[in-house]
């Protein structure tokens, strides 16, 4: 009854009883923002909304410590590992109308017990780090530390004789660059291969692979997504898992199963897609990683950063600590094909080639500018139900789809899902789910993953 007559659901003043018994009427008349670092599902918003109910000063240390580990988890969503200070101290005063003082204050108590770290950088600006975004970045670098420093592994035979063999089994000539990165990550305890689309890191990863298979070698495959992972199962020929299933995650648990005291058994662990990588991932990976094993990450560097916190390829690659190649020779590239040239010129700040298309001559990029937002949604319509599927000979419910970089706006996803729906659905069968209509045949997109599932 205390806990409802502040708008707190039955569901949750159930969990709040449940951690803290019956002292949670005084805990909360002491201090309602524990709710925010104690309770998961009650945010610092929440407990801000109590604590005014409750009559706390907004003044309170309390509400700045709570404050400040509140903007610090958004900036860690954002992608962030740490934030200046001095921005910091800014920011809660603007948004949070938190007084300067009293983040300065908040910030040394909450170091003092051990929920934040501070360290100087080197223009001498502090930096605000989470307790556990700390851990992960001294973590990794502690783990990449010892690995290079291990006694470089020495394989029997020629390697360059291998990767000849190499080239007479696939039937392909190796650029040097390719060559010489093979090399490297035989060579290598830790080491990365980065590039464009179709630079060729997929052929030196089969070429890894096929040297190792001849040495008896145990080949762990892994990438950050099932997708990621199953196309690389597809061209290496060899069983490929996420790394959530490779490291063992458990929901129960909410952690990795393989680690330091259970490592994996594996001799190399190779990585693709390793710009997904975010830095709670890349540490778990690290520590799971064998003293004695090879991990060869590879990527596109010019790709996003993870979703998560970090920029792990980037920075990796920017240490200079790492062995690592960069393929910058386009080997994927189809007579007349423009995507993929596009992307490199993009990359290094060029415009894109415009093709001028011909009836005799099929190509895979075209420009069609368009001012009206309508008549883009227009074009939108036709370039799929008619042009392509004319000009191409595809299938547009099963083999054409329509990316948008917004949700919102008449060119935005939702429109466009909603338009090219009604040109599709007719009058079939369909149910209303969560405000939406959903037809028989409907393409759809599983977007949040399911744990029960997915480790089943």
């Amino acid at each position: 009854m205390f806990l409802q007559g502040y708008d707190i659901s039955y569901h949750q003043a159930i969990k709040i009883f449940k951690h803290y018994g019956n002292d949670t009427i005084r805990i909360l008349r002491e201090n309602p923002y524990q709710l925010a670092t104690d309770i998961r599902g009650i945010g610092f918003r929440s407990a801000d909304r109590i604590a005014r109910s409750l009559g706390v000063d907004l003044d309170s240390p309390f509400r700045a410590q709570a404050a400040t580990l509140f903007y610090l988890q958004q900036m860690r969503d954002r992608g962030h590992t740490f934030y200046p200070r001095s921005t910091l101290i800014e920011e809660l005063h603007k948004e949070l109308q938190v007084r300067p003082e009293r983040t300065v204050d908040a910030i040394l108590e909450l170091q003092t017990r051990d929920d934040l770290i501070v360290e100087v950088l080197e223009d001498d600006e502090r930096a605000v780090f989470l307790a556990s975004l700390a851990a992960c970045e001294r973590g990794s670098a502690g783990c990449l530390r010892r690995m290079t420093n291990m006694p470089r592994r020495v394989y029997a035979g020629d390697v360059q004789a291998h990767i000849n063999e190499y080239e007479h089994y696939a039937r392909i000539a190796l650029a040097p660059a390719q060559r010489d990165a093979i090399e490297m990550s035989i060579a290598s305890q830790a080491s990365i291969i980065t590039g464009g689309p179709g630079t060729g890191k997929t052929t030196i990863m089969r070429g890894v692979c096929y040297f190792l298979a001849k040495t008896d070698a145990r080949i762990v495959l892994a990438a950050p997504t099932g997708r990621a992972a199953k196309r690389l199962s597809e061209t290496t020929g060899l069983e490929a898992k996420t790394l959530h299933r490779l490291l063992e995650f458990s929901p129960q648990e909410y952690g990795f199963q393989r680690n330091q005291e259970n490592p994996l058994e594996a001799d190399m662990v190779i990585v693709d897609e390793a710009s997904m990588i975010d830095i709670f991932l890349l540490y778990a990976l690290l520590r799971a990683v064998p003293e004695d094993a090879q991990l060869l990450l590879v990527g596109d560097a010019d790709q996003l950063p993870s979703v998560g916190p970090g920029n792990v390829l980037r920075d990796l690659i920017e240490s200079g600590v790492i062995p690592f190649t960069r393929l910058d020779q386009i080997f994927r590239q189809k007579d007349g094909g423009y995507i993929v040239e596009n992307a490199h010129r993009v990359n290094i700040g060029e415009m894109p080639s415009f093709p001028t298309p011909t009836k005799e001559k099929l190509h895979d990029f075209y420009y069609v500018p368009h001012q009206s937002p309508q008549k883009a949604v227009n074009t939108i319509v036709q370039l799929v139900t008619e042009r392509i599927p004319q000009r191409f000979g595809l299938d547009p419910l099963k083999e054409i789809q329509v990316i948008s970089p917004m949700h919102r706006g008449e060119v935005g996803v939702q429109n466009l899902n909603a338009v090219l729906q009604g040109v599709f659905a007719g009058e079939g069968e369909s149910v209303n789910l969560a405000g939406q209509r959903f037809f028989k045949g409907d393409r759809v997109i599983h977007i949040l993953s399911d744990t029960r599932k997915a480790f089943e």
